[in-house]
């Protein structure tokens, strides 16, 4: 199991390298790259507020709009490096609270919002290309886990790097806020704490 997502009216959405599953009232529905995926791997998965599902993979980033809950009438939509995503290579998904889809990929981090794509590198200040967690917190910052280079934080204008402490040459897997003031992330060295409000 490489992704899990779980939707407001009970679905479990599963995504393992071969293909997107369902899981609805003890029932499992399977879905491939037969059924529209651009790929079977399917590396993040996140429902967003009206019910549709945003899958990443290694060919893109797909958006499901489902009718009723489910796939009948759905419509898929794939967003690749050919029509401005960063990379076909995405990793994590966030949506902020400014309404903006976070794309993590391997070249980077992309925003998408209201149609328009934008996308961030170590030319705008991010301490790596290679973007491996997202975190968006509820006063409008972004949290960036990288590979071998820590974490940023956007501010909503800027990128700031984390660079004390040895953070700024650690791989960041996945990023945790507790609601109590302490930050956990998963690293290459295990779980680390950040005490930060």
């Amino acid at each position: 199991i490489l992704s899990l997502a779980a939707a407001p009216n009970g679905d479990l959405w599963v995504g393992t390298p071969d293909g997107l599953n369902r899981i609805r009232g003890g029932r499992i529905d399977s879905f491939t790259s037969a059924d529209g995926l651009p790929d079977d791997f399917i590396r993040s998965l996140l429902v967003d507020a009206d019910g549709s599902l945003w899958i990443g993979t290694r060919r893109g980033l797909t958006h499901w709009a489902m009718r009723n809950g489910g796939p009948g009438g759905a419509h898929m939509e794939t967003f690749s490096h050919a029509n401005g995503l960063g990379s076909d290579l995405v990793g994590a998904l966030a949506r902020d609270s400014a309404g903006n889809l976070w794309v993590a990929t391997f070249a980077g981090l992309s925003r998408m919002h209201r149609g328009a794509i934008t996308n961030y590198t170590t030319a705008n200040g991010l301490s790596s290309n290679v973007i491996t967690a997202l975190l968006s917190r509820g006063d409008g910052t972004l949290l960036i886990g990288t590979q071998d280079h820590g974490w940023n934080v956007w501010n909503g204008q800027r990128f700031s790097p984390e660079k004390h402490d040895g953070w700024d040459r650690t791989s960041i897997h996945a990023i945790l806020d507790d609601g109590r003031g302490h930050l956990w992330f998963a690293t290459g060295n295990g779980i680390a704490r950040c005490d930060c409000r």
